[in-house]
């Protein structure tokens, strides 16, 4: 007859820890994989969606004037403009939250810098003066603002300047008939909005490519490595957002409509 064989103490004490590790690594892999779900779903589960005046945004709503009121964005930022509470709101995409409310009127921030508009009259970068009020502006660097100004008096007849906010240099980048309304820099490429006095089109430019537009050119971002800009309400499209993929060729610009009545940002 088979002796049966009896575990000893150690033994015992050798399985049972093994068995606890087992588990332990068990339910930690469960939580990681439900955590790495959840982080690759959150943008489809809370969308950033302005639609019929109504921004949501990681769990804020927003009733936005269109007169008055801008959503702006620059790279992962995205910042909601209220004059009438003079107060600009900042969100950041990569970590889906609200990183700073600012007592300033922006018209660009970029995570470190903010660029506003100071009682409406003087731009200023942070806390210098530039000497000019930018109708529209974005911060390219520390050393260099792409600023929308009128060329002499009046604010329709503009030109797209350089300035550099360190010696307040300033140079002329693009000057035309078109009235310019807007101007974003990403992805290595100049963006601007722009409107004929004469057509009454809208146009929009990619460095020195100039494309017919079908809608107002109202903010340029990136969304699934894609190109896009979104259209605010207006009367040249009958007071309703909608938003737009860019297309370029090294020779051609084009646009797709890619939802009528809605912007999705993220």
């Amino acid at each position: 007859m088979k002796q049966e064989k009896v575990l000893t103490k150690n033994q015992i004490f050798v399985i049972k820890l093994l068995f606890f590790l087992l588990l332990c690594v068990g339910v930690g892999f469960f939580f990681f994989s439900r955590q790495q779900t959840s982080k690759e779903t959150t943008s489809t589960e809370n969308p950033v969606i302005y639609q019929k005046g109504k921004l949501s945004i990681f769990g804020d709503t927003y009733t936005l004037f269109p007169d008055t009121d801008k959503i702006g964005v620059h790279e992962n930022y995205i910042f909601v403009v209220e004059p009438r509470k003079e107060k600009t709101t900042v969100y950041d995409e990569k970590i889906n939250k609200k990183v700073v409310v600012l007592n300033k009127l922006a018209l660009d921030y970029d995570g470190k810098n903010v660029l506003y508009n100071k009682s409406g009259i003087d731009t200023y970068f942070n806390n210098v003066a530039l000497g000019v009020r930018c109708t529209s502006a974005h911060i390219k660097s520390e050393t260099e603002i792409l600023c929308i100004l009128p060329k002499k008096d009046d604010n329709l007849d503009n030109k797209l300047v350089s300035i550099n906010p360190q010696t307040l240099a300033t140079s002329d980048i693009y000057s035309s008939q078109l009235t310019l309304y807007y101007v974003s820099y990403l992805k290595n490429n100049l963006y601007l909005g722009a409107f004929s006095l004469k057509t009454k089109k809208n146009y929009l430019l990619v460095d020195e490519k100039v494309a017919d537009s079908p809608d107002n050119v109202n903010v340029i971002y990136e969304k699934e490595n894609a190109i896009y800009f979104g259209s605010f309400q207006s009367e040249l499209n009958n007071h309703t957002e909608n938003y737009y993929l860019i297309k370029q060729t090294d020779t051609r610009i084009t646009t797709e409509l890619i939802e009528k009545g809605k912007i999705v940002f993220e």
